[in-house]
């Protein structure tokens, strides 16, 4: 017998479902069928990133996709919106939410000192500190603008939620491992497997799984989700 309980999707396997059939015109024309009783159940949903998910509250919400790191202005298009937002509806930082997607090439905006001087973030991604290669995070602090509140640090301290792409971060630190010759257990920590640098500040989430534990170094700045984005 038929039951809506045969059909359960999670809501973002839905919307993906709905969008493609709704491509192809078939959104309100297809009938259910029996064969949707052998459809494989959508995987379970994690919750450490629904409980992120959740925190997408405010009033005003906002969406930065970042790609390149292009000079800062992933940590600081939030804080003009911000501010923007602010003086024209009157509200607080804390009734807006800004969620910043570091993917691509401005994954290290989401990494601690030690990783950039460990494996030359500022080489391998062309980034500077003056006229050398940037050996730590010049992005975690504010950005030397007359704007306060920039870089991630001050963000999200503010409430601006940080994602950074996980298949990004895993297509870096293998190619990096075979450029230096790392093994699959790399055991000072940084990009193999182990312990993960951060700095001080809120607990890192990770994608489908716990957060870091041991001592050590740590990956990420604190407060940042790691997720595969796409």
């Amino acid at each position: 017998m038929f039951s809506i309980e045969q059909i359960k999707t999670h809501r973002r396997g839905f919307l993906g479902t709905l969008a493609a059939a709704a491509a192809t015109g078939l959104a309100s024309l297809t009938p259910l069928r029996a064969e949707a009783e052998a459809v494989p159940a959508a995987p379970a949903a994690d919750p450490s990133f629904e409980a992120w998910l959740n925190r997408i509250t405010g009033k005003h919400k906002m969406v930065f996709d970042a790609p390149e790191v292009n000079g800062g202005m992933p940590v600081v298009w939030p804080r003009v919106w911000l501010n923007g937002n602010n003086d024209n509806y009157g509200t607080t930082d804390a009734q807006n939410s800004g969620v910043v997607i570091l993917r691509h090439a401005s994954i290290p905006l989401a990494m601690v000192d030690a990783l950039w001087a460990k494996y030359n973030l500022g080489e391998v991604f062309s980034l500077k500190d003056g006229d050398a290669p940037a050996m730590r995070n010049t992005f975690a602090k504010p950005l030397p603008l007359p704007l306060p509140g920039t870089g991630v640090e001050q963000l999200l301290a503010k409430g601006v939620m940080f994602g950074v792409c996980n298949v990004a971060l895993t297509i870096y630190k293998r190619r990096r491992r075979t450029e230096d010759g790392i093994g699959c257990r790399d055991r000072e920590g940084g990009l193999g497997r182990g312990p993960h640098p951060r700095l001080p500040g809120r607990a890192l989430r990770r994608a489908g799984g716990r957060q870091s534990a041991g001592k050590g170094l740590r990956l990420l700045l604190r407060g940042v989700m790691r997720r595969r984005i796409g």
